[in-house]
């Protein structure tokens, strides 16, 4: 149901991207390809009909702090969580749970690298979502290109 995203699927990323995110929450498409340079695992797409039709991108980080929107990822060995950069599915696909699907591999890839903190921004009120999948809110965010967001955290 999912497949590691490679530097070939980018335009349809950014394409999903501009159709599920708000303008203010659309990041360039060089952000997608750093994540996918420094820890390849964490890009995963699924796919219906061949077309991308949902993707998600993860990364280690540092616990209890978020990753600046629109900014390049570096790594420096000090990471002790596992950070959900950026999931969507597009809105013609959610009833098929693909989410489900995308965030196994969150999880997998998590547990493969003994990171069993997870994080993420909460952003354009999917506060709910991430409740129900098991997210706690850490604090809210007003900085770092974010506005109206919660950084939030789950023990795997």
């Amino acid at each position: 149901m999912t497949t590691q995203l490679t530097k070939k699927h980018l335009t349809e990323v950014k394409k999903v991207s501009d159709l599920c995110f708000q303008e203010a929450y659309q990041e360039d498409i060089s952000v997608y390809q750093k994540i996918m340079e420094v820890f390849p695992d964490g890009a995963w797409g699924a796919f219906c009909d061949d077309k991308l039709a949902g993707y998600i991108f993860f990364h280690p980080y540092k616990y209890s702090e978020i990753k600046p929107f629109n900014s390049m990822l570096s790594l420096n060995g000090d990471e002790n969580c596992m950070y959900l950069h950026e999931i969507a599915v597009l809105p013609e696909y959610r009833a098929h749970q693909l989410s489900i699907h995308l965030l196994s591999n969150f999880d997998q890839v998590s547990k493969l690298h003994n990171l069993t903190n997870q994080s993420l921004v909460s952003v354009q009120n999917s506060i709910g979502f991430w409740e129900k999948k098991g997210f706690s809110v850490l604090a809210k965010i007003e900085e770092g290109g974010y506005t109206n967001s919660y950084l939030m955290s789950k023990q795997l």
